[in-house]
């Protein structure tokens, strides 16, 4: 015999927002789960407020797509922007500023990366260790350039085309083969 659960305030926020993004279910954590039936299910629940076993398992598969996309569960019972997970920051900072290429704060999504291209624009072109000393030292605190780091991977991110398209300015790195220095291009 199945178990029959009372829905609760937190499993109704799910659900509903389950409905409204099942575009990004789909496209994001590969929910296979058929849209008519699953729509029917959940308007199903949410009029009887009783769910059974399988139900619940769907409720809990939900519930870690959106925490690892940067949803969670508000006080109010609302769904809001979980603001200690990376992604949770990212989304806040995507609907902050939209596509709207404007000056970042400290501690926003993006902020060293535009930093790092405001710095090689101004220089007009710079090497790879004035890049790095730039990041130790102005932009993590550091004293001096230290050794190893998270640079390299924020430098490999600059570098790719693909990330210039998603990003609000446009820019990215070049490396010249001249002299070996890095200057700004644009995404066109």
């Amino acid at each position: 015999m199945d178990i029959q659960h009372q829905l609760n305030r937190t499993h109704r926020t799910i659900l509903i927002w389950s409905l409204n993004n099942l575009h990004l279910l789909k496209k994001l954590s590969g929910w296979k789960e058929d849209d008519e039936i699953w729509k029917m299910n959940v308007n199903t629940i949410l009029f009887t407020g009783i769910y059974d076993t399988a139900d619940a398992v769907r409720l809990n598969r939900l519930r870690e797509v959106m925490k690892r996309h940067g949803y969670g569960i508000g006080k109010n019972g609302d769904v809001a922007f979980d603001t200690n997970s990376p992604a949770g920051k990212r989304l806040r900072d995507k609907i902050k500023y939209g596509m709207i290429a404007v000056k970042l704060e400290k501690g926003d999504w993006g902020w060293i990366t535009q930093s790092l291209l405001d710095f090689v624009e101004t220089k007009v072109s710079v090497t790879f260790t004035q890049m790095k000393e730039y990041y130790d030292v102005t932009l993590r605190g550091n004293k001096t350039i230290i050794e190893g780091g998270s640079f390299i991977h924020h430098l490999h991110s600059l570098t790719a085309l693909i990330n210039a398209q998603n990003r609000r300015c446009g820019r990215y790195l070049v490396k010249r083969d001249s002299d070996g220095k890095y200057i700004t291009a644009q995404y066109n």
